[in-house]
This record gives structure tokens, C-alpha cells and sequence, in this order.
């Protein structure tokens, strides 16, 4: 992974990510051919919006792949994380812009219609499983203040535990802005801006090979659990398709979380050079376990 986040960086750790993934491989690069079996390291862009992996694995990328592993920077250090589905949604109004203080009974707002949507989703999350997260933000809700506004849009992340559940609570989501839209007397349009992600699927004998090789290597570690979220990414899709390992590290205290400039600052700490260093050492390891114990395999 290499992309970052706008304005805050690498707030998502992607550059240890990349740095870790090489790493790896220039560890293994000098025992290769002693190994039965082959290493390819796969750049994979956009994993933040765009699913650089969703198009790789959809273009056969992996389909000579057995086993696929990458390791993510975190605020904790667990082997067996897992990740959420999303699909990413705009939602786009249309009304009738007028004078705002003249004739406000000639126009027709869109951006009212924007606000009940986002009232109508807040109302919705009492009645979701603990696995839904529905987020989103206003990118365009007029043009002038004294302008009733004509066009209003949002973009919107849906996550949810299984794909199932996931097109469920997008379709309830798009009744709670065609409701916005009927109250308002509006229209309404919808665009999924991306791919969607599918949760991530674990495999437990990889998970544990990376365990035994975390503490061969010294670094402390949880196990964790399906509970143990690690938000949604394209790596889900690679999960689905072969078997895939994707643990959390810690490279900063609990108090920092991802997606903040405090993460993006740890991300280029001396401490975070070095965990990312013994997490390629453990990758490596894992890797000739996986290519030398023809069981695990």
C-alpha cells in the first residue's frame, strides 16, 4: 500500500506499510534459493478509497498466489484483526434556487433535504447491529447564503460485519434520503463512488505462524478475535479470494489513534522504524514457513 491521507499524510501508517513489505522480501532474497517456491511483492495504490486490490485481484493479479501477507501500523499489536465491509455512496440533490430573502417560497432547498438525510441516518443508527457504521460528510451545500441552494451532495461510507447485511443498511440509507427527497420536494440521485470491500476473512494456521514468529522475534502481541476491528480495507477482497494474513503492530501508544496527525507523526518515529523492521523480519519468517512446512501450506 502507498497512498496517504489528504491534508494529514501518512496518518494510516501506508508508508511503513511499504517499507515493511520490501523489507521482507530483501530478507528473503538471499535464502530464495534454498526455498521451494517463489516471493512477488505487489504494490497495491488507493487503498483508502479507490481499491487498488479489489482491481488487482479482479485482473489476476493473485491467481498464482497461495498466500498473501501484509502487516498494518497501529496503536496495538494483534495478530488476528479483522475488517469490516464497505461500500462508498454520494448522494446528490436537486431543487429550484430562488432569492433567499425575497422569494423563498419559489425555491425548492437541497440542502434541507441534505440535512434531513443526515437527521433520518442518525435516527437509523438505534436500530443497526453493533457492526454498522454509517459516516459521511456535505462536500458541496450551496453556492451563496442569499441563494436558496439547488444541488447539494454527500459521500457517505457504509460498513457492516458480512456483504449480506452490508446491501441491506445501503438500501435503508438510500430510503432515508428518497424520504428527505419526498418531504422536500426534491430529487434525489445516487453514485457508488468505489468498489465495494468485503470483510476480512482469517486463516487461523497463518495467524499463528505469525504468533510463534512474533515471539521468536520478541515482539509482544494479542491474538485478538473477530471483535478486534480494524475498520474496512481492500485487503478484504484478497481474503476472500485466497488464504491472507493482515496483523495490526503498534508503533505508538492506545491514546493515538489512526487517521489523525498524532498518527502521522508516529508513523515516522524512530519506534515505528523499528517495529516496522521486526515485523518484516516476522513476515519473512512466516514466509519460509509457509513455503518450507508443506502441512501449513
Amino acid at each position: 500500500e502507498y497512498d496517504a491521507l489528504p491534508k494529514i499524510g501518512h496518518a494510516c501508517g501506508h508508508n511503513l506499510i511499504s517499507a515493511g513489505t520490501v523489507g521482507a522480501a530483501l530478507a528473503l532474497k538471499p535464502v530464495m534459493e534454498n526455498l521451494p517456491g517463489k516471493v512477488v511483492v505487489i504494490g497495491a495504490p488507493a487503498e483508502e478509497s479507490g481499491g487498488g486490490k479489489v482491481f488487482l485481484v479482479e485482473r489476476g493479479a493473485f491467481k498464482d498466489v497461495n498466500v498473501a501477507i501484509i502487516a498494518h501500523p497501529s496503536n496495538r499489536t494483534c495478530v488476528a484483526a479483522r475488517a469490516l465491509a464497505w461500500e462508498p455512496l454520494r448522494v446528490k440533490f436537486f431543487g429550484k434556487p430562488t432569492h433567499a430573502g425575497s422569494s423563498p417560497h419559489e425555491g425548492v432547498n437541497a440542502l434541507n433535504a441534505m440535512i434531513e438525510t443526515f437527521n433520518s441516518i442518525n435516527a437509523l443508527r438505534q436500530h443497526v447491529t453493533s457492526d454498522v457504521r454509517v459516516h459521511g460528510i456535505i462536500t458541496h451545500g450551496g453556492d451563496a447564503v442569499n441563494v436558496v441552494p439547488a444541488f447539494t451532495q454527500a459521500d457517505f461510507l457504509v460498513r457492516a460485519g458480512t456483504v449480506e447485511r452490508l446491501a441491506e443498511i445501503v438500501k435503508k440509507v438510500k430510503a432515508c434520503a428518497e424520504g428527505a427527497a419526498l418531504s422536500t420536494g426534491t430529487t434525489v440521485e445516487f453514485e457508488r463512488t468505489g468498489p465495494i470491500y468485503e470483510p476480512f476473512k482469517g486463516n487461523q494456521p497463518l495467524e499463528q505462524a505469525m504468533a510463534r514468529n512474533l515471539e521468536a522475534v520478541g515482539v509482544p502481541y494479542s491474538m485478538g478475535d473477530s471483535q478486534v476491528n480494524m475498520g474496512s480495507t481492500d485487503v478484504g477482497n484478497v481474503s476472500q479470494t485466497i488464504p491472507a494474513l493482515h496483523p495490526l503492530y503498534a508503533i505508538c501508544g492506545p491514546e493515538v489513534v489512526g487517521h489523525t496527525p498524532d498518527f502521522a507523526r508516529a508513523s515516522v518515529s524512530e519506534f515505528a522504524f523499528e517495529r516496522t523492521r521486526d515485523m518484516a523480519v516476522s513476515m519473512a519468517l512466516t514466509c519460509i514457513d509457509v513455503l518450507c512446512d508443506a502441512e501449513l501450506l
